[in-house]
């Protein structure tokens, strides 16, 4: 999931919408704000 949404960014993407399918399981909105974001955010 990280390449893919660093191909986003290298073409140009400012944002992205995506759902996650079980709502009321925090656990993978987690694992994204853990794991994800910060991979993103580093230079």
């Amino acid at each position: 999931m990280i390449e893919r949404l660093r191909a986003y960014a290298a073409v140009g993407s400012t944002y992205v919408t995506f759902t996650m399918p079980d709502v009321d399981d925090i656990e993978p909105m987690q694992l994204f704000g853990e794991s994800i974001v910060p991979a993103l955010t580093e230079a």
